[in-house]
């Protein structure tokens, strides 16, 4: 009795790996300065985004209390009241720009 195996090769189309935050640290201005897995840091500036004229879910964050808040969580950074900010598109920017200036 023989055993032949097929083996193809893999032929599945690569997955770009998910850029994940590895640290942060808070900055005056509602700024954050971010690290990513890949060695990569910049700045994340929300300034404008919670004080704008339509803040929605990012509104309690104005509140400096509340933004000191801010944890690492399974790569992304988060609030206790679910916001959280996409490491994805943080990176694609800080790697163009050094910032993330949400407006």
């Amino acid at each position: 009795m023989s055993t032949k195996t097929n083996a193809t090769p893999d032929s599945t189309t690569p997955v770009r790996a998910p850029w994940r935050i590895s640290g942060f640290s808070l900055h005056s201005d509602f700024r954050l300065q971010v690290m990513f897995n890949d060695g990569k840091e910049g700045i994340v500036d929300l300034n404008d985004l919670i004080h704008g004229q339509h803040p929605g879910v990012y509104a309690p964050l104005a509140d400096p209390a509340f933004f000191v808040q801010a944890r690492l969580e399974l790569g992304t950074i988060t609030w206790p009241n679910g916001v959280d900010l996409d490491p994805d598109w943080l990176h694609d920017e800080i790697v163009r720009n050094g910032v993330w200036k949400a407006s």
